[in-house]
């Protein structure tokens, strides 16, 4: 590893020959120990030599925990490689970082990262519970913790590396299923970590995990939510407070808009402005900059004469949808629908719905095949559909109907258990709807159409889809504005949605 040099054969042959002479014995010793951190600590080729050890059995018989997991099949499209495989390559993409470009982020946080060994070391430990066949996490810090006691860590190097293993998948979960513009949950979220260096290496250890599932399964839409969680979770560790006041935050949003645009506007646009954002909750102003703003006050304005507002916007990466209307029943399922039929894949979404009842729906979107850019023929078909479906004049089940024709022409792919699960400690305003099914044709519409069928408002709604598999999260609350808090509503709500997704299942 020091002198980048590869084995001859012969060593090569005698290693793999030698290896039955690891015993408890050497797996105890101190100087063995010393040895595999040294690995571990050093700058460079660490994963490299990892991999080599890996092949040669060396690997697998010093660390049993990690060799239970050699060519362990993971039953789903989601993860391409072995859980060995899957490690090895997240360890490679930890160290490639640091001949990454020296002017991203990512590169400049890992080369500040003092205790690389232990993120590497969480990186090899963080699956290995997988071979156990049940909860993964709870076994894997079972493993965990009597590894590092064999490897003589210190406690607070053992309390780093558990940490790192626990939470493995939460950065990706928040990122891509809650609000970060809700101050209590990223408040709540950074009250896990000890110290930035905590922070920095679960950062890290998220990318080298999302990584390295599929040759493609890192994108920049992904990137950007993880880095956003990041960010304001070192904000708030950095600023000490465990909340942040909304709406004085929001305020000076306000007065920093209107400051930039003293001398441009007339005082019945500041008036405009002032009483847009005052019908609107904190998270709106943290989530749209002033051209965005602007844009949705000209919806409003238009809205006054009745109809609908929507527009097309093309980003890099995704194709974003607005549409302003006036709120009525089934208003996010009805987007959702002509968005389905006409082949329209939605990534994301968020609702704001004004005091008045004026909503402002943000879609972020990619054709079907995942381009970014749609082709015009579909967005033209929206926007001559959508507004008579709002309207009532079009039946979105008649258009499914007529499109569901073309459904059994799609590759069919395995159906997993849908999952309907509900949050009500991560907001102070709203009930939390998880729901982790296999993705298919429509299915946003029937999430969305049967929350409405029991009056629940949706505010926001955040869609993730990864090859097959859906995770998404509704922000709800019931017709008087309330959580829903009652467990037979609750159980009555998730059986209604459990048995609508068995049915497009199987349709």
């Amino acid at each position: 590893q020091a002198r980048r040099l590869a084995l001859s054969e012969p060593a090569a042959r005698l290693v793999r020959q030698s290896v039955h002479l690891i015993d408890d014995d050497m797996r105890r010793s101190p100087m063995a120990s010393d040895l595999f951190l040294q690995i571990l600590k050093r700058q460079q080729r660490a994963a490299d030599t990892l991999r080599a050890m890996h092949e040669l059995g060396v690997l697998g018989a010093y660390l049993p925990e990690f060799g239970e997991t050699t060519c362990l099949v993971q039953y789903d499209i989601y993860h391409v490689y072995t859980v060995d495989e899957h490690t090895l390559v997240g360890l490679e993409k930890l160290e490639g970082l640091h001949g990454a470009d020296p002017s991203s982020s990512m590169r400049g946080m890992y080369d500040e990262l003092e205790r690389k060994d232990l993120l590497f070391l969480g990186m090899l430990l963080h699956d290995v519970g997988k071979s156990r066949r049940t909860e993964h996490i709870s076994e894997g810090l079972a493993m965990g913790r009597s590894l590092c006691a064999r490897l003589s860590l210190s406690e607070v190097d053992t309390r780093f590396v558990l940490f790192l293993i626990e939470n493995h998948q939460e950065m990706v979960i928040i990122s891509q299923r809650r609000d970060l513009d809700d101050y209590k949950m990223i408040a709540d979220f950074a009250g896990r970590f000890a110290n930035t260096e905590w922070l920095k290496a679960l950062y890290l250890l998220s990318y080298g995990d999302l990584s390295s599932v599929a040759a493609d399964a890192w994108t920049e839409w992904q990137g950007a939510l993880l880095w956003e969680l990041y960010h304001k979770t070192k904000e708030q560790l950095e600023s000490g407070l465990k909340a942040m006041e909304d709406r004085q935050h929001a305020r000076q949003i306000a007065d920093a808009h209107l400051t930039s645009m003293k001398g441009l506007w007339s005082p019945q646009q500041v008036e405009a402005f002032d009483e847009h954002v005052r019908q609107l909750p904190p998270r709106y102003l943290v989530t749209y900059d002033l051209t965005q703003v602007e844009r949705h006050l000209s919806y409003v304005r238009c809205l006054a004469e009745g109809g609908i507002e929507l527009e097309f916007i093309e980003h890099a990466d995704h194709t974003e949808l607005v549409v302003g209307a006036q709120d009525q029943g089934h208003l996010l399922g009805k987007i959702c629908g002509v968005l389905a039929v006409n082949d329209i894949n939605i990534l994301r979404a968020d609702v704001q719905t004004r005091d008045d009842d004026i909503v402002i729906d943000t879609f972020q979107v990619t054709d079907i095949d995942g381009t970014p850019a749609l082709p015009q023929w579909k967005k033209d078909r929206v926007i001559a559909t959508l507004p008579d479906v709002i309207a009532g004049d079009v039946e979105v089940a008649a258009l499914f109907d007529k499109y569901s024709s073309n459904w059994g022409k799609r590759t069919e792919q395995p159906v997993r258990e849908p999952e309907v699960l509900f949050e009500n400690k991560v907001s102070d305003r709203y009930t939390v709807v998880d729901v982790e099914a296999t993705d298919g044709v429509g299915l946003l519409y029937t999430l969305t159409h049967s929350l409405g069928d029991f009056g629940l408002d949706i505010h926001m709604a955040i869609i993730n889809t990864v090859v097959d598999r859906v995770s998404d999260a509704f922000y709800v609350v019931d017709g008087e504005g309330r959580k829903i808090v009652n467990y037979d509503t609750l159980e009555t709500i998730r059986t209604k949605l459990l048995e609508d997704l068995h049915r497009q299942n199987t349709a």
